[in-house]
């Protein structure tokens, strides 16, 4: 943008350069710039409102009782999942977390890819959509009992020390894209895990 500017001389006459507008020119391409920042701004607001993954779990401990049941219902413990988000969630692990405070986190995967002929764990990676549910079963007892793994983890071996250690751990669901999703098990089943590291603990402890 410019202005004319007199000279001396009256016939003599420059342009100078101006940071104000001068013509309707100058105010249609101010006008134009400002559109084109106010696209860019809304695309890059719309962009990160895009919706994310939302999973409500839970993690209990459950039996399950059909119709030619003989003997003791079999019993599970369960990792649930129910999508509340609007977007489509891909669940690709279970895990647990051990979270004390001033402490290092510890994690490990649960495998459920194990499944008996009773309850059959969804495939991993699962997707979801909205509203939809997935539960994975790991069985307490026959063939992969889940109790043995008291004994074998280090992750539990190592991390509690106490049924006040149990109210730090948390189940863990992830995703192919956003945050984990947690949640505290159920007390049934912390006092389960509890039940069998107290029993491994005495079992290792040296008699004094």
């Amino acid at each position: 943008m410019y202005k004319v500017t007199n000279l001396t001389h009256p016939t003599r006459r420059m342009i100078e350069p101006s940071f104000f507008p001068q013509t309707l020119i100058d105010y249609a391409q101010i006008g134009s710039a400002i559109g084109t920042l106010g696209a860019v701004v809304v695309s890059l607001y719309l962009a990160n409102r895009r919706p994310s993954p939302l999973l409500r779990i839970s993690c209990s401990r459950k039996v399950i009782v059909w119709q030619q049941q003989k003997g003791n219902a079999p019993e599970y413990l369960t990792f649930n999942a129910v999508n509340e988000g609007e977007a489509p969630a891909t669940i690709v692990n279970v895990a647990w977390r051990l979270s004390f405070p001033l402490r290092k986190k510890r994690w490990a995967i649960q495998d459920v890819t194990s499944s008996d002929y009773i309850a059959r764990n969804p495939p991993l990676p699962h997707k979801l959509q909205h509203g939809e549910s997935a539960t994975f079963f790991i069985g307490l007892q026959g063939q992969y009992d889940w109790t043995n793994n008291i004994r074998k983890s280090g992750f539990f071996n190592e991390g509690i020390r106490s049924r006040k250690d149990c109210e730090y751990l948390r189940a863990v669901i992830f995703t192919s894209v956003g945050k984990p999703s947690f949640c505290k098990p159920d007390k049934e089943v912390l006092d389960l895990i509890w039940q069998l590291q107290s029993m491994h603990l005495s079992s290792t402890t040296p008699n004094s």
